[in-house]
């Protein structure tokens, strides 16, 4: 036996001696000291009320912010603006650095949130070209071709359609020249039989 968990049965599943409330009492708890030993960024961080009201005027200088949708707006820079610094110190930490580096961030912007910051390329980014395998093409290449087939079939069974139809508008009109009032019933079901045979 392992101490404090026995083995898995069918019927009972894990027997597990310790309460969830004592699992969460033993867990480790998050904490934001463990990034303490990486030096603070000093400059100001965060949005300004003033570039706000500059980046709002950019996008449309007619629109006006209410104070609580500016101070919404402020909270969210300032929450992001944190959270992605305290992601890059942990990664900076994790590779043994004693500052925070452009490169620690960059990485968090792009695994994270996929943002990526011009000018600060490092390396050129490879172009992934598609190559399909031949499989792969004859496959396509069979599709097209039955699609290509299929619309063939369509177009000369409205071809023919077209024609029927045009031969039974032809033949109206000529019974009703001749004074006829009754369409020829022997007209329309050859007609009607050449559609069957189409078909």
């Amino acid at each position: 036996m392992h101490g404090l968990v026995d083995p898995p049965t069918l019927l009972t599943g894990y027997q597990n001696t310790t309460t969830v409330a004592q699992k969460i009492e033993s867990a480790p708890m998050y904490n934001r000291d463990n990034v303490s030993d990486i030096k603070p960024i000093t400059t100001t961080t965060g949005l300004s009320k003033r570039k706000l009201h500059l980046l709002l005027a950019e996008l449309d200088p007619l629109e006006t912010l209410s104070p609580d949708a500016e101070q919404c707006l402020l909270q969210f820079a300032d929450h992001f603006i944190e959270q992605v610094t305290h992601r890059a110190s942990k990664i900076s930490k994790h590779c043994n650095a004693s500052t925070l580096q452009v490169k620690d961030l960059q990485l968090e912007l792009e695994q994270s949130w996929n943002i990526r910051i011009p000018g600060y390329e490092t390396q050129a980014r490879p172009i992934h070209k598609y190559l399909p395998t031949a499989a792969h093409t004859a496959k396509v290449n069979s599709v097209m071709k039955q699609r290509k087939d299929d619309a063939a079939v369509k177009y000369y069974k409205y071809a023919h359609f077209e024609k029927m139809h045009q031969d039974l508008l032809s033949a109206v009109e000529l019974q009703e020249k001749e004074g006829e009032d009754d369409i020829d019933e022997e007209v329309v079901e050859e007609i009607e039989d050449q559609a069957v045979v189409v078909e």
